[in-house]
């Protein structure tokens, strides 16, 4: 199964799947589950693990498509999850297999000219460190091997990411929202925002802006 139950509401007609950032697991999203479950308790709440083939994401669409029949569903991505969503998306709505209701992007802007090169691969281990701790997140007390890990990670991450937008991206039809802070180091140009999601989302709704300093605001 590619969707992780994070709260069953078995009577639900609705139900939100969550998509994680480069890096990150279901995890992640623990604080915001537990709020999310208690003001939304008839909502039933997923996640999809960070997926890294196509076969994965044809899988993935059609067992949410299943889901569909029973309820409503909404997507929310944060960071590169976007390009998980996104693919998911683009199959879903190719073959008319449902209807996703909103889908709301977090802490991420599609790139200005798509690259064929992840930066990434090519940022030494203390720099990508550095800079994920200047966005927030919670490296410093790690052990090293947990730490080589989420680099390792954070890089397979971002090259599923770096080719979908650079090889197979396509507009989306979904309603689309987007939230950002304009603190965080990885959305510096958010004045380019709704341009931005406007080539790739062709219901943009709206674009919020999130008062946080860390990038990890799910």
């Amino acid at each position: 199964n590619y969707l992780k139950s994070l709260c069953k509401v078995p009577a639900s007609k609705k139900a939100l799947i969550l998509f994680p950032f480069a890096g990150g697991g279901a995890e992640a999203y623990a604080s915001f589950s537990k709020v999310f479950s208690r003001e939304n308790s008839k909502v039933a709440l997923y996640f999809v693990e960070y997926l890294h083939s196509r076969k994965d994401i044809e899988l993935a669409a059609k067992e949410i498509s299943e889901l569909s029949k029973e309820k409503e569903i909404y997507f929310y991505s944060h960071c590169a999850g976007a390009a998980i969503a996104m693919e998911i998306l683009n199959i879903i709505e190719d073959k008319t297999l449902c209807c996703i209701k909103h889908f709301v992007a977090g802490g991420f802007l599609p790139p200005r000219k798509a690259s064929k090169n992840n930066i990434w691969n090519i940022t030494p281990d203390f720099i990508l460190k550095k800079i994920l701790i200047n966005a927030g997140a919670e490296l410093k007390t790690q052990s090293n091997h947990y730490e080589k890990n989420i680099l390792k990670k954070f890089r397979k991450d971002t090259d599923f990411m770096t080719e979908y937008f650079y090889k197979r991206a396509t507009p989306i039809n979904a309603k689309t929202s987007v939230i950002i802070s304009k603190t965080d180091i990885f959305t510096q140009n958010y004045a380019s925002a709704e341009m931005l999601w406007k080539t790739l989302a062709n219901n943009f709704d709206k674009l919020h802006y999130i008062d946080t300093k860390s990038h990890y605001f799910q």
